[in-house]
C-alpha cells in the first residue's frame, strides 16, 4: 500500500527555512534556492558584468517540510528523494503521538527499516560552494503492508446476535482488528 503522501513541488507555506545567509529563500524556476547575500554596493556596476541574479549565494541552507499526519499508528517503510544542486543531507523524525519524537535521524541509517509511527517530518540540509544551492524536488513515500481479510460463502440469513441489526442490515463477522478500513468490496453469486 502506498499512502497518499507523494510531495512534489514547494508551495511556500508547506515548509520553512531554518537557516540561510539572510534567513530568506526564494523560488526560482520551480526550485527553492537560498537568497542572495549581495548588497547594492557589492553587485556588478554594469549589465555586461552581471552574470547571475544570485551572485553571492550562501554555502548552506536547511529546509524543513511540514509535519505529515498519516491518521493512524502503523508500521511504515519510509522513502525520501531530494533533488537539486549541492550536497544534500536528508533527515527524518517520527512520532506515534505527535508529542514525543524520536529525534532527527539521517535517512540513510533508517532506509529499508520499518518505523512505527503516525507523524513524520523531513528536513533537508543543502550545502556546497561555488554554486547556487537549490532544492527542486522532495518526494516522500510511506509504504505499509496491506491487510486484507476475505470472507467466503457468508450466509447472511444465519448471522445472529449483535451482528444482526435488522432485515438486510448486518455486520460482517470479520476476525481482524483493523485500525482503518479504506475499502470494502462485495460480490454476490
Amino acid at each position: 500500500m502506498i499512502l497518499p503522501y507523494r510531495l512534489v513541488g514547494f508551495p511556500s507555506a508547506s515548509g520553512t527555512f531554518a537557516s540561510g545567509p539572510s534567513g530568506a529563500f526564494r523560488t526560482f524556476e520551480g526550485c527553492l534556492e537560498v537568497d542572495d547575500a549581495s548588497t547594492w554596493s557589492s553587485v556588478p556596476s554594469t549589465w555586461d558584468a552581471w552574470t547571475a541574479w544570485n551572485s553571492d549565494p550562501g554555502s548552506l541552507f536547511v529546509y524543513t517540510y511540514r509535519q505529515l499526519d498519516v491518521g493512524l499508528v502503523y508500521d511504515f517503510e519510509f522513502e525520501v528523494e531530494a533533488a537539486g544542486d549541492g550536497s544534500r543531507l536528508i533527515e527524518v523524525d517520527w512520532s506515534a503521538d505527535g508529542a514525543t519524537w524520536q529525534g532527527w535521524t539521517n535517512y540513510d541509517s533508517i532506509r529499508d527499516r520499518t518505523l512505527r509511527a503516525r507523524y513524520f517530518r523531513v528536513r533537508v540540509t543543502v550545502s556546497g560552494s561555488g554554486q547556487v544551492l537549490t532544492l527542486c524536488r522532495l518526494v516522500v513515500l510511506l509504504r505499509a503492508e496491506t491487510v486484507e481479510e476475505t470472507l467466503d460463502d457468508v450466509d447472511t440469513s444465519r448471522v445472529r446476535g449483535a451482528r444482526r441489526i435488522g432485515p438486510g442490515d448486518i455486520r460482517l463477522p470479520i476476525q481482524t482488528d483493523f485500525a482503518l478500513v479504506r475499502s470494502v468490496s462485495l460480490t454476490f453469486n
